[in-house]
């Protein structure tokens, strides 16, 4: 997922509207307090060129030179592993596949008695990324030396399934999988896709490219659709990348199936869903409140603005995604595309909003924690 070096503060000035970047920056509460400040977007891909220009160039002037350019043996790499802090250091033949290190990561890190112990053996369980917040996983077969890259991120691939000695893919038992042990206080990480008011195609052709690429089958273990999907092709499309799809209904769609609210329970955060269409005034922080006290929530997901909000309010948070398209609304011409996936975890959710500004996906990250016990909120 590519993602050079940005300007936070170009960027923001090249926001029209500028409030999209300070909303999504903290969470608020009634008044003008910041309750979290928003972290620095983390690098998702490293700059695959850096270092590989320098090199070549001292390995030409080597051969100009009459000299034998260094041939590079062993190459230090830095994994880490989900949940365990700190990484696992490997010197690994600059050869060596995907596959070979992340042998060699596992085997380090039972070697160090790391902690916690990894649910899953196989090798063939776990995918190796360039970092925590890449969706796509690197190809077993690809050479470490081609990647760019000596810092990596290895965690379970939630698809492995044990059937009689085999190892299958199956999205459907990731899904129940991933729920239970979140359940159980598992190290699991549950992934949560919140987004809606695509409007395809009147307002919107399709998802942009970089988004679709991100967004791939197996990564992701609920869908939270807000609405406006408008057609059966995009319920079809969301169902590939994950079964276990919940969607209410906006106001251009025309399934009757949708409901105009819905509750679920993910680890021990209970979530409402609803577009907000029914909300009057549209986006009003203290008329989502009461909704969300209506439907006994801790999250509560609404869209209907095509802006990403993101607050902390009584005890409880209210998310906006945006649009995942980019398309206009009644309210606004001046939308940029986004989503956003939740990671949930106990009592913590953090979420992070992908957000397509001037054709570079930029990520904010944003942390809750419940504070009361893990049965209900006290509003």
């Amino acid at each position: 997922m590519p993602s050079p070096k940005i300007n936070r503060k170009a960027g923001q000035e090249k926001n029209k509207k500028g409030k999209l970047s300070e909303k999504a920056s903290s969470f608020h509460g009634r008044g003008d307090k910041i309750v979290a400040d928003m972290l620095p977007r983390p690098r998702t891909v490293p700059d695959l060129l850096a270092g590989r220009r320098s090199s070549g160039i001292a390995a030409e002037e080597a051969v100009a030179q009459g000299r034998t350019p260094p041939k590079l043996t062993k190459l230090l790499i830095n994994v880490t592993i989900q949940r365990s802090p700190g990484a696992v250091q490997v010197l690994i033949s600059p050869e060596a596949t995907v596959k070979e290190l992340i042998v060699a990561a596992l085997r380090q890190y039972a070697k160090e008695a790391r902690r916690p112990v990894l649910p899953l053996s196989s090798n063939r369980s776990f995918d190796l990324h360039y970092s925590q917040f890449s969706l796509e996983s690197l190809d077993m077969d690809e050479k470490i030396v081609a990647l760019g890259s000596r810092n990596f991120f290895l965690c379970p691939n939630a698809m492995a399934v044990e059937n009689d000695g085999a190892v299958t893919t199956s999205s459907s038992s990731c899904s129940k999988e991933a729920n239970n042990d979140t359940k159980k206080g598992s190290s699991w990480m549950v992934l949560v896709l919140a987004l809606g008011d695509l409007h395809i195609p009147h307002r919107a052709p399709d998802l942009p490219a970089k988004f679709k690429s991100m967004l791939v089958p197996g990564k992701i273990q609920h869908i939270i659709c807000t609405g406006n999907i408008c057609i059966k092709e995009i319920h079809d499309y969301l169902k590939t990348l994950c079964p276990d799809l919940h969607i209410t209904r906006g106001e251009y769609d025309e399934d009757p199936r949708y409901p105009e609210t819905k509750t679920l329970t993910i680890g021990q955060f209970k979530i409402g869903v609803c577009h907000g269409h029914q909300v009057i005034p549209w986006g009003d922080l203290d008329s989502l409140a009461m909704l969300q006290r209506q439907l006994d929530v801790d999250i509560l997901v609404t869209g209907h603005t095509h802006q990403f909000t993101a607050y902390k309010h009584e005890a409880g948070v209210v998310i906006n995604p945006g649009s995942a398209t980019g398309a206009f609304s009644s309210m606004t011409y001046d939308v940029n595309p986004s989503f956003v996936l939740m990671d949930i975890d106990a009592l913590r959710v953090v979420v992070y909003v992908y957000e397509l500004i001037d054709g570079e996906v930029k990520v904010d990250k944003i942390d809750f924690k419940k504070t009361t016990t893990p049965t209900n909120l006290t509003h």
